[in-house]
């Protein structure tokens, strides 16, 4: 009996499931694509805004991470390093929570502080924008506003080629 009615109703679930979350299509932020727009609260202070249009001319690095995430936590040590030495370059490394409590990202950033600024984005416009399904994820993208690589994940394995990524980034021509 019960597995009658699991083959009636399984296909009408598929269906409906298919329906909401529409076609399959691989619709992620890619390379070449000009980079979303999106203004964000600063974890660190609220009552200022990070816009990343305004970033415009540099080489930015746009990292979206979660607290519970453990290869966020190894990829911050990385992000602060790359800050450092290619701030003065034109690199500019944003960090963006992706928690719905703003009390777990400043719990995470207590643990693993940023050189670079952080913000929150409760209401989810920006990672979808970008259209994260991995975390960490991040978009390298060239001083024209266009996004030139996307990493999803974060191994001690991924640390040199990230470098040289940005590396290429900031030797292209302005």
């Amino acid at each position: 009996m019960a597995s009658n009615l699991l083959q009636s109703v399984l296909p009408a679930l598929v269906l409906a499931f298919a329906v909401s979350v529409g076609p399959v299509a691989d619709v992620r932020a890619a390379a070449g694509e000009v980079m979303p727009a999106c203004a964000l609260e600063k974890i660190s202070d609220g009552d200022r805004a990070i816009d990343l249009q305004a970033l415009r001319g540099r080489v930015v690095l746009v990292d979206f991470w979660a607290s519970w995430c453990a290869p966020c936590a190894h990829a911050f040590s990385h992000l602060n390093a790359w800050q450092t030495e290619f701030a003065d370059r034109g690199l500019a490394v944003v960090g963006i929570s992706v928690d719905e409590r703003s009390d777990d990202a400043r719990r995470f950033l207590q643990r693993h502080p940023a050189s670079f600024p952080t913000a929150l984005d409760r209401s989810g416009h920006c990672p979808k924008a970008f259209a994260v399904d991995a975390m960490p994820s991040s978009y390298l993208i060239d001083r024209q506003g266009r996004i030139i690589e996307v990493h999803r994940g974060f191994t001690r394995a991924d640390a040199a080629a990230r470098r040289e990524a940005i590396l290429r980034a900031l030797e292209r021509a302005p």
